[in-house]
């Protein structure tokens, strides 16, 4: 798809769908030879990006090959605009480019006969893939990532009626083991005083609340009023509001007195007031966890620790947590064991 140039905002619409501020309506507009343009109306952004997909829909369907590099494309045209995170919607694009290198040149059938007969992507391709990683060891986790993301591009083909076959259904994948990282008080302590004063505050805040680093980094002033911190979590967009505690107003008193925060609009800025970026934010912990003489320490580890703190507080953890589904709650971060009363 040909690109104009990079947005400077609402960079979670797909090209050429636009959102008319002063008149509060999404519209589609192509500046390519002769001006295409349509109105779209005072709708949310899911209706909106539905429209899209039928006005940009019309040409892609009747020019198939049939490889799978063209639904990727599909994929990424039709489905990863939905996708309400810059950070996610990256992801998937790091991820597709990869699917394309290894079987964007594959063709694809629209059943499991036809498939066979183009000798195309079957089953097998997967699940041969899946036990290949699981043998070498190593990047399995990856390699279950590759397959689901697979499987849910042939979802989107069989929904835009290219195709009624899914070979990656039923594939089986790779068992893989939730962390198993023990943070201790003294591990968090150690972290902190080898960090940053940046950092350091970012550590405190997540020891606290359990929030994500990104939710931290890119936590802004204006989040913060009538004795609140409002947070759209930046992977599930799940809202929460945070009570400030005085522990959380001390960590957020301290943080005013940053290098950059008087002319930041972020809680945690760089020196220049810009928002902290994720390599920066990693580079501090790595230098940290150095500096402290610690093993594996990630940040992840202390949204973990905090989850199960507040289990054993009696808060209900998937809350605390912001996760839709309890079952996430308890395969990924609730890490100690069930206490069971004997029946005599």
């Amino acid at each position: 798809m040909t690109m104009g140039r990079p947005r400077k905002k609402r960079k979670d619409l797909p090209p050429g769908l636009y959102w008319s501020e002063g008149r509060g309506f999404y519209y589609y507009r192509v500046l390519r030879g002769e001006t295409t343009y349509a109105g779209i109306g005072k709708v949310n952004r899911e209706k909106a990006i539905k429209a899209w997909v039928k006005i940009t829909n019309r040409a892609e369907l009747e020019t198939t090959a049939g490889t799978f590099g063209e639904l990727i494309d599909l994929f990424l045209r039709v489905e990863l605009p939905r996708v309400k995170t810059e950070k996610t919607r990256n992801e998937y694009q790091r991820q597709c480019e990869k699917l394309r290198q290894r079987w964007g040149a594959e063709a694809y059938g629209e059943s499991d006969s036809d498939s066979v007969a183009r000798r195309g992507l079957r089953r097998a391709v997967f699940h041969r893939h899946l036990r290949d990683c699981e043998l070498r060891g190593g990047a399995t986790v990856q390699a279950n990532h590759d397959v689901r993301l697979a499987h849910r591009i042939f979802e989107v083909a069989i929904q835009q009626g290219l195709t009624e076959y899914n070979p990656v259904g039923s594939v089986e994948y790779i068992t893989t083991k939730p962390r198993k990282r023990e943070l201790t008080q003294a591990d968090v302590d150690a972290l902190a005083s080898a960090a940053t004063p940046v950092f350091r505050l970012m550590v405190r805040l997540g020891e606290a609340t359990g929030m994500r680093l990104t939710d931290i980094r890119l936590l802004r002033v204006q989040q913060i009023h009538d004795g609140i911190i409002d947070l759209a979590q930046s992977k599930t967009g799940n809202d929460q509001q945070w009570e400030i505690t005085p522990a959380v107003q001390a960590i957020l008193d301290e943080a005013t007195k940053l290098p950059g925060r008087t002319v930041s609009m972020y809680v945690f800025p760089s020196r220049r007031g810009t928002p902290l970026s994720e390599p920066s934010a990693m580079q501090m912990r790595r230098r940290a966890v150095k500096n402290a003489g610690l093993a594996d320490l990630q940040f992840r580890d202390i949204r973990k620790a905090a989850i199960n703190e507040a289990k054993r507080q009696g808060r209900n953890a998937t809350e605390f947590a912001g996760h839709s589904d309890p079952k996430t709650t308890k395969k990924h971060y609730l890490n100690e064991p069930v206490k069971v009363k004997p029946i005599r």
